[in-house]
């Protein structure tokens, strides 16, 4: 299934997608964008028995049914929704395949611990980092709230620097001794935003590859062990063609071309 045009996609997860899915909604409301689930398990069928392979599609598929019917509930007639399982894939892999001619993906952040999300990674840092629309990452449990009679969704910000009051001095003169005097005198005062700056910096973890294949001299080869980190690695270019290279003093012009 291509994913519509101009869509605002939402990656559902088996641990639950109900802030992506409000968030989804609302901004697909208010730019007037069709909505897009995708769901992607994990597993290759060859690699896995067939009742546990079973079983797994059974409980994905009820996972994206559940997220199609919270969408069309919150989306009313105002958005049209559909859905993808993708039953064979890889997470990052897929969602970003399926970016083509999105305007922004959705996704859900979990709460996990540190030293859980560096050993398992962030799906969502992944797919930034490849992805050529934007991605929204909404916080689990994103609900709305109400502060001083407002009720929106807030977020809670640390003071980091600062302080809640401001040092003045006070300077006078003194009419019998000609001295200047300083008292220092301190304004209570809330903090207040003069700006706001987001920066984003990623940093690709040492991983394996999950598959690299190399074709050299008319012949496949599976080169993905060869990849793993730190691992000896291959040379890109061996056989009748690297010799040709090497005998060859001719050469003007080589073409490599990529294909996926």
């Amino acid at each position: 299934m291509n994913t519509p045009s101009n869509a605002i996609v939402v990656a559902v997860s088996a641990d639950g997608a109900d802030a992506a899915l409000t968030f989804a909604v609302n901004e697909a409301r208010r730019s007037q964008r069709p909505l897009h689930l995708v769901h992607v398990l994990p597993i290759k069928a060859g690699e896995a028995y067939a009742g546990v392979y079973g079983g797994m599609l059974d409980t994905a598929k009820g996972t994206l049914d559940e997220a199609q019917k919270r969408a069309e509930e919150l989306a009313g007639n105002d958005v049209p929704v559909t859905a993808e399982l993708i039953d064979n894939g890889w997470v990052v892999d897929d969602l970003v395949r399926h970016l083509k001619g999105a305007s922004v993906l959705v996704l859900q952040h979990r709460a996990k611990s540190k030293v859980r999300r560096i050993f398992t990674g962030s799906i969502a840092q992944s797919v930034a980092g490849r992805s050529l629309v934007p991605v929204v990452s909404v916080p689990e449990g994103w609900e709305r709230t109400e502060v001083a009679g407002d009720e929106r969704r807030w977020l809670r910000a640390r003071l980091a620097a600062g302080s809640y009051a401001r040092l003045r001095l006070v300077a006078w003169t003194d009419t019998k001794s000609n001295l200047v005097n300083f008292l220092p005198v301190v304004e209570p005062r809330p903090p207040v935003l003069n700006g706001v700056e987001v920066f984003y910096r990623f940093v690709s973890p040492s991983e394996r590859p999950e598959r690299c294949l190399a074709y050299n001299d008319a012949e496949w080869a599976d080169r993905t062990a060869a990849l793993a980190w730190p691992g000896p690695g291959f040379l890109p270019f061996a056989g009748a063609f690297a010799a040709g290279l090497r005998n060859s003093h001719e050469l003007r012009l080589l073409i490599l071309e990529y294909m996926p």
